[in-house]
């Protein structure tokens, strides 16, 4: 079980890092991202311009109106470089994805292959058996979108079988453990398995 544990722990974190890229692409790359940049370039500006003040009062410096409109000039250059490159940025960032996401999955299959050694016999032995009395039966070690996946991968294969599709939860993983817990107890799954 320590095993399961660890690797549930693996696929989750690999889990979490394709959430967390997916919504920096959406946030910086997605279909008002012209926006935030214009934003993010305001910020920037008003930023450069408190640094600048603070730095004159701080060290005395005599700072003409010359010496901000270059620095000015050149963070609006910087803007242009990098907002024209976005195209490229948003290609580097899927391949990321790409490979985070690929890093999900393998983890996601590992976490299958020892759940087949581990936890998949008991609960073909055991069954019908809802999700939450599964979550109980391993002592809340495993969390249920881990368990949801790891018995609908079973489903896909044809050995087990949930009691009323309807609950059957498809939803992206950052919101499937609170969405399961309300059908946790409804969800019934029996054993195709000869006994």
């Amino acid at each position: 079980m320590n095993l399961l544990t660890n690797q549930e722990r693996e696929w989750l974190a690999a889990r979490e890092q394709v959430i967390a890229l997916r919504s920096r692409m959406i946030f910086w790359y997605g279909d008002n991202s012209n926006i935030l940049w214009l934003l993010a370039q305001m910020i920037a500006y008003a930023i450069i311009a408190m640094v600048l003040m603070f730095c004159s009062r701080a060290f005395d410096w005599n700072l003409t109106i010359w010496h901000y409109m270059a620095v000015f000039i050149l963070d609006t250059i910087l803007f242009i470089v990098t907002f024209s490159s976005r195209r490229r940025l948003a290609q580097h960032l899927e391949r990321r994805i790409a490979r985070a996401d690929q890093h999900r999955e393998q983890a996601l299959q590992k976490l299958y292959a020892l759940a087949v050694e581990t936890i998949l016999p008991d609960i073909h032995a055991h069954s019908p058996l809802s999700l939450s009395a599964i979550e109980n039966r391993y002592q809340y070690r495993l969390q249920l979108a881990s368990l949801q996946l790891i018995l609908q991968k079973e489903i896909e294969q044809g050995r087990l079988l949930l009691n009323h599709q309807d609950f059957a939860v498809h939803l992206p993983p950052e919101f499937a453990e609170y969405e399961l817990h309300q059908y946790a107890g409804q969800m019934i799954y029996k054993s195709l398995l000869p006994a």
